[in-house]
């Protein structure tokens, strides 16, 4: 990397704190290269935040589509662009995520800027119009690093053509803190297991050319899709919860990636509130409402014994601190991970638990957990490290 480089980090990750995870680990990778860039990180969180000396700018409205005057000044003295983290290549979410994106790269494409795809994830791509999006941003791009090899085999494979600029590499959450831990040290005073639980509502994606984000914005939803099956799962969990509470005696931790009254339509708080008012235990467990800085969000995960996750990178930051999680996966994601972790045997279905059957499996799932924790905990450590280790490169 030559000096002086001037690098932006433009995708628009907030407020979802497992994209600000990524984001924290990356920008950590970044300051111990032996010549640091130059970093502008588009961001609203406080810059104090950033284990890095970065320009913070503001991102335009509309998830930046529309960049603000500042941005213009900065992109005419800049060299590239990173699109860093998370998962964008899809559209199962919205029809409109992979257009938006290929219209991002043909803009910074005209102002001159390289443009480099960082740990991406990949897939559903289901429509021949994302097909082809996709093709035409692997076209744009420098090069283009994927978290797991199930993402990077479906990009090959639409676009064959650019293959030779595809590389793997993994999550670049799993560099946010300097070494794995191995959950919590239990004090005299309490000896009882702590679980951490984070859901999320799901079953309102349905592949919609108007992401669901701006048809609730705009009055177009009467319903929301799904509401029913998000109603009995929640109740599902409760009595779930309830019954581990009975039986093991243990206390739970409710994590939300999600901070309260910032997207309505992805408030995980309100979501774990709710389900907190369900439980016949309410006295048993604590909501972490609080919008956390990157390294106290970390000290949530950190002293758990176990978690259970929907958002996958729940559990991405508990495994990388070593903690043993389930993952209850909605997307085929979060089997690409547990794979590669060894760990695929404890990412479950989220549709499984449809069924009584479901829910036996969880918590047979979680009692081979809790007999094998240690070992569990070792594996993970020395996995994740050997992962680091081997880890791509930055460019």
């Amino acid at each position: 990397m030559k000096q002086n480089h001037r690098i932006f980090l433009v995708r628009p990750i907030e407020p979802n704190r497992g994209d600000v995870i990524s984001r924290y680990g990356l920008l950590k990778r970044m300051a111990r290269l032996a010549a640091p860039p130059r970093v502008v990180v588009l961001s609203q969180r406080d810059p104090g935040e950033l284990p890095l000396a970065a320009a913070v700018v503001r991102p335009g409205p509309l998830k930046d589509i529309i960049p603000r005057r500042e941005q213009f000044r900065l992109y005419e003295r800049g060299d590239e662009v990173w699109w860093a983290c998370g998962h964008d290549l899809q559209d199962d979410s919205s029809a409109l995520k992979l257009p938006f994106i290929l219209a991002k790269f043909l803009f910074f494409r005209l102002r001159g800027l390289s443009i480099r795809v960082i740990a991406q994830g990949a897939g559903p791509i289901t429509t021949p119009f994302g097909r082809w999006c996709t093709r035409g941003i692997m076209r744009l791009v420098k090069s283009a690093s994927f978290r797991d090899s199930e993402s990077l085999a479906l990009a090959a494979g639409i676009a064959p053509k650019s293959v030779d600029k595809m590389t793997q590499t993994i999550d670049c959450a799993l560099f946010a803190a300097d070494g794995t831990g191995k959950g919590r040290s239990k004090s005299a005073s309490d000896k009882r297991r702590l679980v951490g639980v984070n859901l999320r509502r799901w079953y309102h994606f349905d592949g919609h050319w108007l992401p669901y984000e701006y048809r609730v914005r705009l009055g177009l939803i009467k319903e929301i899709p799904g509401d029913q099956k998000m109603e009995r799962f929640i109740s599902e969990m409760a009595r779930f919860l309830d019954k581990q509470v009975d039986e093991r005696d243990i206390r739970i931790r409710l994590i939300p990636m999600y901070p309260r009254n910032v997207e309505p339509w992805e408030d995980d708080v309100t979501l774990l509130n709710e389900l907190k008012s369900r439980m016949t235990h309410a006295e048993a467990v604590e909501v972490i409402e609080e919008d956390l800085p990157p390294e106290k969000l970390l000290a949530v995960f950190q002293d758990l014994d176990v978690m259970i996750g929907v958002r996958l990178h729940s559990t991405i930051i508990a495994t990388m601190l070593g903690v043993p999680s389930l993952h209850l996966a909605y997307s085929p994601k979060g089997y690409s991970y547990f794979k590669m972790i060894g760990q695929e045997r404890y990412c479950l279905p989220l549709d499984r638990l449809s069924t009584p059957e479901g829910w036996t499996g969880l918590e047979e799932s979680m009692d081979e957990i809790l007999r094998d924790r240690d070992n569990i905990s070792n594996h993970l450590t020395s996995r994740i490290e050997e992962l680091r280790s081997h880890a791509e490169p930055l460019p």
